[in-house]
This record gives structure tokens, sequence and C-alpha cells, in this order.
């Protein structure tokens, strides 16, 4: 059974480096073997900020949009962020793991870090 890996384009700003990224990564891992890789990109669900009555722990959505990221992101059984590094600091879930870039290629791993161990880091969250 090939796990389902969710690769998320976490940025929605013009000119976004990250579908380059993703794109690979999901290359990567569809010749890996193990997982069944899915592209979601952020930008596509047009989320608004803070825009639901409710805390999301609690999943009471009440706004499509949200009903829409949250059945995308439910299916998976690990995460991969792609995301500029302003935003990943926020993402420290066991079972996710990131790109990080920056808008000059450069990143804030070591190169030979950047995907090290990426097959044995993104086994599948528990449910």
């Amino acid at each position: 059974m090939k796990h389902k890996l969710n690769i998320i384009i976490g940025s929605t700003r013009p000119g976004r480096a990250g579908p380059v990224f993703a794109h690979w990564l999901e290359d990567f891992a569809r010749e890996h073997g193990k997982f069944e890789p899915v592209l979601t990109d952020i930008a596509a669900f047009q989320l608004p900020v803070l825009d639901e009555p409710h805390h999301p722990k609690l999943g009471k959505y009440e706004k499509d949009h949200t009903k829409a990221w949250s059945k995308a992101i439910d299916a998976a059984d690990a995460f991969v962020f792609v995301a500029p590094n302003t935003i990943i600091s926020s993402l420290r879930r066991s079972s996710t793991r990131s790109i990080i870039y920056r808008a000059n290629g450069n990143t804030n791993l070591p190169p030979s870090s950047a995907m090290a161990g990426f097959p044995e880091a993104c086994a599948p969250r528990r449910r």
C-alpha cells in the first residue's frame, strides 16, 4: 500500500518559487515508490485568514473554502510543506517535513540536509 503524501505549496504570493520545488518533490516521491504524492496549492483555496467563528481544532467549519481545505488535507497520511522561510516556523507537527527556500535560492538548512532522509522522515501520521 502506498502512503498518500500531501505536498502543500504554502505561499500565495505572485512570482513564488514554491511550485518549482513542489513539482520536483512530487517526481521524487513518485519515483521512490512508497508514496502517492498529491500536490495541494494553498493559493487555490483562497482561504481568508481567521474567517471561521469556531476554533479549527473543533472541526466545525461553516465556510465552503474551509471545508474544501479540510477535506484535501484530511485524506493524507503524511505532509511536506513547501514554503518560504518566513512561514515555516509555525509548522511543528511531528508528521510534517518541509522544504524551506528563500527568494535567492538558498535554504536555511545545509544543502545536504534539505532532503536527507526524506523517505524515512515522511512516515505516515498516526490517526
